[in-house]
């Protein structure tokens, strides 16, 4: 059964004709990409300018350049969570560890500043907490 775009989802009567009479079917047509609004968003390659203040508020034996070079979109990531403790924790924990399985992983480099961070930032949070405790 055939739907009519003009009188919504209502089927359509009995005598209207949906092929094409010449052909003997309908012609057809040439499969169109998704609008632009339904396609998934790309994730951004770059640094955000939130992202390079928050590189620059690190320590510079824990920041992160290589990648942030590489890997943008993960900075931008990581700022995003930066100040909630569970999050960030979680966030850099699944970088470090492969639960999927069969992934490349990243550089040497990133691993090393990816553990130098984590490090730095569970260090810095168990201080706060063990002080707030007291």
């Amino acid at each position: 059964m055939a739907r009519s775009i003009y009188r919504g989802w209502r089927d359509l009567p009995f005598d209207v004709q949906i092929q094409d009479s010449v052909h003997g079917e309908a012609p057809a047509r040439p499969r169109e990409p998704p609008p632009v609004h339904l396609r998934r968003a790309q994730p951004l390659l770059y640094a955000l300018p939130r992202t390079k203040v928050w590189l620059a508020s690190l320590p510079e034996q824990v920041r992160p350049d290589a990648l942030t070079a590489q890997f943008a979109r993960i900075s931008n990531a990581i700022c995003a969570v930066w100040d909630r403790p569970g999050d960030c924790k979680e966030y850099l924990r699944e970088l470090l560890t492969d639960r999927r399985g069969g992934r490349a992983g990243f550089p040497v480099s990133v691993v090393r500043e990816l553990n130098n961070l984590y490090a730095y930032y569970v260090g810095m949070h168990d201080a706060f907490e063990r002080s707030r405790n007291k």
